[in-house]
């Protein structure tokens, strides 16, 4: 499931490469990428109706 705000595989392989050199202290429960790509989509489209996450509309039908 990709929204226009996600990191395409190169652009994560280039901000990865920095983050891991970055990483102390314990392991993460959600994955780096995930975590970027939900902060891009905040920071993109706010909560626009045409980017709103693709499973609120499969809840409570």
């Amino acid at each position: 499931m990709a929204y226009p705000s996600d990191l395409t595989d190169t652009q994560w392989q280039c901000i990865e490469k920095v983050l891991e050199d970055e990483m102390l202290g314990r392991k993460r429960i959600w994955p780096l990428r995930s975590i970027l790509n939900a902060i891009f989509y905040v920071s993109k489209g706010g909560i626009q109706w045409r980017m709103m996450p693709r499973f609120c509309f499969s809840v409570h039908r």
